[in-house]
C-alpha cells in the first residue's frame, strides 16, 4: 500500500502482483552485518511515470553469512536483469580474522556461486557512501515532499516490513546537551542499504 489514493506508480505495482515491471531499473543494497546480513531491493521507473525509487523487497537474514545471504537473494531474483549491487564501503573493505580475503570479496564470491550478477559489476559490488551524514540527508530529501504532493521514495509496505520496523524506531543519539546528527547503531541495517 502506497498512501491514500492510488496513483500511477501504485496502479503499476497492483498490476504486476506488487513487484516491479521488467523494464525499471533494478538496483540492490547489502549490509554485510555479522549477526543479522540484509538487502533492500529497489526499482527505478522508466522516466515518463516520474523521479522515484521504490523499495520492493527486502532480505532480512539473522545470524547469516554471504552465501545464506546470497542464496535469498537468489531466490527473489530469478529472471531479474539488476542494473548494479552496492555494499558499504567500510564495511566491503574489512578483512574479518579467519577469513583472509575482504568482506566483498567473500560476497562476490557468493553472489558469483549462486549466478546473481548486474550489468555494472558482474557478481561484485560498487562502493556505496559511507559518510554518515551525508547519507541521513539523502534520506531526508528522498522523504521531502514536493511541490505535486509525492516523495521521491516510495514503498511496498507489506513487502517491506523490517524496513517500516527500523524506520519506526530510527532515533537520534541523544546526550545531556546536544542531539547529534547520527542514528543510534541499533536495528539499522535495512535503513544502512538504503543510505547506499
Amino acid at each position: 500500500n502506497f498512501g491514500a489514493a492510488p496513483d500511477e506508480i501504485e496502479k503499476v505495482f497492483e498490476k504486476n502482483g506488487w513487484r516491479p515491471p521488467r523494464n525499471w531499473t533494478r538496483y540492490l543494497a547489502v549490509d554485510p552485518g555479522h549477526t543479522i546480513a540484509a538487502a533492500l531491493f529497489a526499482a527505478v521507473p522508466p522516466p515518463e511515470l516520474g523521479d522515484f525509487v521504490v523499495l520492493y523487497d527486502e532480505v532480512y537474514d539473522r545470524h547469516s553469512d554471504a552465501y545464506s545471504l546470497a542464496k535469498a537473494v537468489a531466490a527473489k531474483s530469478e529472471g531479474i536483469q539488476y542494473q548494479a549491487f552496492l555494499m558499504d564501503a567500510r564495511a566491503g573493505r574489512q578483512t574479518p580474522m579467519g577469513y583472509g580475503k575482504t568482506v566483498k570479496a567473500h560476497y562476490r564470491d557468493a553472489f558469483a556461486h549462486y549466478s546473481l550478477s548486474s550489468t555494472l559489476t558482474d557478481s561484485g559490488f560498487l562502493a556505496a557512501n559511507d559518510d554518515i551524514p551525508s547519507g541521513l540527508e539523502n534520506v531526508r530529501k528522498a522523504f521531502s515532499i514536493r511541490q505535486d504532493g509525492t516523495t521521491r521514495l516510495r514503498f511496498v509496505t507489506q513487502c517491506v516490513p523490517h524496513t517500516i520496523d527500523e524506520i519506526k524506531i530510527y532515533r537520534k543519539k541523544i546526550s545531556k546537551d546536544e542531539t547529534k546528527d547520527e542514528p543510534i547503531q541499533s536495528r539499522c541495517h535495512l535503513m544502512d542499504c538504503y543510505d547506499a
